[in-house]
């Protein structure tokens, strides 16, 4: 599965770990979405509600990932105090 859309690094002034946060929907649902193809997002959406990824890790992205039956994905993993 490929999401689409923009991570949110950890703020420079945090004193804890730093988290970087992901939000953004399917990407063949996105493109739905901004072409402004709204029935056929719902479509989509209803025939693939039960075949989203289920885990709650992903090992690719390093942390807790959340993907809702709408497409829409959250996701969360620790940086290391290396990355900027």
């Amino acid at each position: 599965m490929r999401a689409t859309a923009t991570a949110t690094p950890a703020s420079p002034c945090t004193t804890g770990p730093r988290v970087e946060a992901f939000s953004g929907v399917e990407e063949s649902l996105f493109c739905y979405l901004t072409k402004g193809h709204l029935e056929k997002y719902r479509g989509d959406v209803y025939d693939r509600r039960l075949t989203w990824p289920t885990e709650s890790w992903d090992a690719e992205w390093g942390g807790a990932v959340s993907v809702q039956s709408d497409g829409s994905v959250l996701a969360m993993r620790l940086l290391s105090a290396e990355q900027p």
